[in-house]
């Protein structure tokens, strides 16, 4: 799961997200990293998801491995 966080971070860094959204999806990003293995994890996927909603393409292949820990 956190190799699953790592890509999405670095996808997001390399990727041409506008300043402010990349910001946020790192944010989010960094958010589920904290709670990995906790009941609030669920909440900071779902607010990772609202965040990255339009750029989902740049981070499809990593997201089943955080349904797992739903």
């Amino acid at each position: 799961m956190l190799l699953a966080l790592n890509q999405i971070q670095i996808r997001a860094e390399e990727s041409p997200i506008p300043t402010e959204k990349k910001e946020a999806i790192l944010k989010s990003v960094e958010a589920m990293r904290q709670s990995a293995g906790t009941a609030s994890f669920t909440e900071k996927y779902k607010d990772f998801m609202s965040v990255a909603a339009d750029h989902l393409t740049l981070f499809q292949a990593f997201i089943p491995p955080l349904l797992a820990l739903l």
